[in-house]
Parts: C-alpha cells; structure tokens; sequence
C-alpha cells in the first residue's frame, strides 16, 4: 500500500506540473529535491526542468547519491555562506542570500508564562525556540540546566513535538527547572524573547537561524552553539557568547 500511495504522488505531481506549467518550481529539503526531479524527468518536462530551482536550508543538508545525481545541474538557493560552502558542491548557477527577517513589536503576552514562575527575585529566565528534534540538541539543554537547578535560573523550551520528542519530555520532567510551554504564536515568543535573560541555541547544525535572527533584533542576550551559521551572524554581534559544542562547560560559563 506504501507503494501504491507513493506512485499515485508521484502521479500526482506530475499531472499539477503539466497542467499549471509554473515559471519557476522551488523545493525545500532534500526528498522534495528528489521527487521533483524525478517527476520531470518521468513526464519528460524539458522545458520544466529549467524552472526548477533548489532551496538549501541547511549546513549541511544530507543528499542521497539519487538526489545528487538527479540534481546534478539544478540551480541552488543557500539561504547562508555556511549552508553553501558546507554542502554538495555540483555544477550548477548557485547564490547565497541570506535569511531576513520582518521587524516586529514586543507586547505583555510574556507575563501569562513567566509570572506564574517567578517565585523568588531575582529569578532569571532561559529562552529555548525550535522542536524537539535531534538537530536542536535539547540533551545538552539539560545538561546546562541541571547546573543551574536551584539556582533561580528556569530554562524554557517553546517548539513543535518532533521525532526526539519523548525522550526530551521525559529528561525535561526529571529537572525541576526546565519548562516544555508546548506551541506558542510569533508574538508570543516575540514577547517572551523581549522579556526573558538570556536566548539558548545548542543546535548540532542550521541554516541560518531565523529564531536568532529574531533574538538579536528583540536584543536578548545570546548564547549559541559553535557551528559555521552561528559563526556567520553572531561573531561580531554584541551580546552574543558563542559556545563549544563539545561540552556544557562552555554554555554554562
């Protein structure tokens, strides 16, 4: 049945591309690279093949050998200099135009999250934003906030359940100062970013973060993991300690 779903997809695709016949057909992450390519080659869409253009987001973003091979000569968006420097490198028209962001307003939707937790002052806050996944690295999260358990300094996770995630809501629920506040809007977080101590990105790998992005411009002070995008925004940026992957020693100091 799993095969029937895919080739019906695939069917599927195909026919959306013949019928609307898109100027320009834009994928993101590796699979959607993948099948497009795959589909206009399927249909024989020359002239379709033209208007296919990849966006990485990723530094680096994992290729199979068939997307490398079906995408060989596929124009490349790298939304940073890390993400293109760090991934496939393949004959094609390629640019690197980095991540914006909008400017946004800071309101008082923080107090809802934060109030009921401020206990004793001074109490300072720790501001985690991405899912619970493996690239966000939420193990060395805890092992930071377990330094600073009893200590008044409460870490506070907002993101998505993804594929790490019952691990990392178990480890959270064995630290008393670590809080998982589940899913919250862009102003939400833009408020909590306003009004928390300190924002904490320990990822194994990224693009070009849009959460820092949006850190920097709120003007919380951050602390980021040592990877080349971090590098690329935050080496010159004031308020901003850049961190060793390799042990929490770094973080924490």
């Amino acid at each position: 049945s799993r095969n029937i779903t895919i080739v019906s997809k695939v069917n599927g695709i195909i026919k959306t591309l013949s019928t609307v016949d898109p100027d320009i057909i834009n994928t993101h992450l590796s699979t959607s690279h993948l099948i497009t390519s795959m589909c206009l080659r399927l249909a024989n869409l020359k002239k379709l093949r033209d208007r296919h253009i990849i966006t990485v987001h990723n530094a680096p973003e994992n290729w199979s050998w068939m997307t490398r091979k079906f995408n060989a000569h596929t124009p490349s968006i790298y939304c940073s200099y890390s993400a293109q420097e760090m991934n496939f490198k393949h004959d094609c028209l390629n640019v690197a135009i980095q991540n914006g962001i909008s400017s946004f307003k800071i309101d008082d939707s923080y107090k809802e999250v934060l109030e009921p937790l401020e206990k004793v002052d001074p109490h300072k806050f720790v501001l985690c934003v991405g899912r619970l996944s493996r690239q966000k690295n939420y193990n060395m999260v805890c092992k930071i906030a377990k330094h600073f358990e009893n200590k008044n300094v409460d870490f506070l996770i907002c993101g998505i359940k993804q594929e790490t995630a019952e691990q990392d809501l178990s480890n959270f629920s064995e630290l008393s100062n670590v809080h998982y506040i589940g899913v919250k809007s862009q102003s939400e977080v833009y408020s909590l970013m306003g009004n928390c101590d300190c924002f904490l990105n320990a990822s194994l790998y990224e693009g070009l973060p849009i959460t820092v992005l949006e850190a920097f411009f709120a003007g919380i002070p951050c602390v980021l993991s040592e990877i080349p995008p971090h590098l690329e925004i935050g080496t010159n940026m004031p308020y901003c300690y850049i961190a060793n992957l390799e042990s929490e020693d770094g973080f924490i100091k």
